[in-house]
């Protein structure tokens, strides 16, 4: 069995493939921005609650050790 003439293939059309991926890659560019705003918003939140704590602790310490040492 012989095979005659030389097999022929169409290009793809990815134009539809190519409008999905830059949806995608704008979307994933959103979600990671998203992520690393949350993720700085929760890191410094923390920091001032810590920092809020210390801050009242010496506030309302200070003038109870003041009138613990001077009577």
């Amino acid at each position: 069995m012989e095979i005659e003439g030389i097999p022929t293939l169409v290009k793809p059309n990815l134009e539809h493939c190519d409008k999905h991926l830059e949806d995608l890659e704008y979307k994933v560019g959103l979600i990671t921005r998203d992520i690393g705003l949350a993720s700085g918003i929760y890191t410094k939140s923390t920091t001032g609650v810590i920092i809020g704590a210390v801050g009242a602790i010496v506030l309302v310490g200070i003038p109870i050790i003041l009138k613990a040492i001077i009577g």
